[in-house]
């Protein structure tokens, strides 16, 4: 039921050995939080983390947008993102909550890069207006489907502040081909993590009522 992700922070030592015995001990990736670790993404200090991901095939998913209060930060934003590609080109790589604030340069990336992933957490959530200052409707129903391959459903639950439905709602009540849910709500997350799961399970889920 859980696919575990590990960590280092740049001041570990032996940050490469402490992600492989994480990998060895079934983490089936990384995450950072440049903002709350103080690092940008292709910090030197979590390089040797970097590089035995890429060694593993493991993905990384990062907190690398400005949203909601980062905006002032030197670890987040498309410029730190980009300098992660340039040095890791072979690197699997989610930014999540959409890269908000610099959702357009995001989206971007995933249209140049088949390693960059984006995942709708917040960003897409019926209460992202009042939650994150981000309007979910400026990313239109073609977008979503032209980059359904880069796009997965996230949640962030239980550390939601609103019910967790509405982290789907809004995404379930677009009039989206059924590829594109079956994309955005299981195959590209499926591609991402590299699971064998049974295709059968990307029948795409109920509409919920209206709220």
């Amino acid at each position: 039921m859980l696919v575990p992700f590990a960590t280092v922070h740049p001041d570990d030592e032996a940050p490469g050995e402490i992600v492989r015995a994480a990998f060895d001990r079934g983490a089936r990736g990384l995450k950072f939080h440049c903002p709350v670790q103080e690092c940008r993404p292709a910090d030197p200090g979590i390089a040797p983390a970097l590089e035995a991901a890429v060694a593993a095939d493991l993905p990384v998913t990062y907190h690398g947008g400005t949203a909601p209060m980062f905006e002032d930060s030197p670890y987040v934003g498309i410029e730190p993102f980009e300098e992660l590609l340039a040095s890791y080109p072979d690197l699997r790589v989610c930014c999540a909550h959409m890269g908000t604030y610099d959702t357009e340069a995001f989206l971007a990336l995933a249209r140049e890069h088949d390693t960059v992933y984006l995942d709708t957490t917040f960003a897409m959530s019926t209460r992202a207006t009042e939650t994150m200052g981000f309007d979910p409707g400026s990313i239109d129903d073609a977008t979503l489907t032209e980059l359904s391959d880069s796009i997965m459903y996230g949640s962030d639950f239980p550390n939601v502040p609103y019910p967790y439905r509405a982290e789907r709602a809004g995404l379930l009540a677009r009039e989206l081909p059924a590829e594109t849910v079956r994309d955005l709500f299981f195959r590209t997350a499926r591609e991402y993590l590299d699971l064998d799961l049974d295709p059968a399970a990307a029948d795409p889920p109920e509409r919920p009522p209206e709220e």
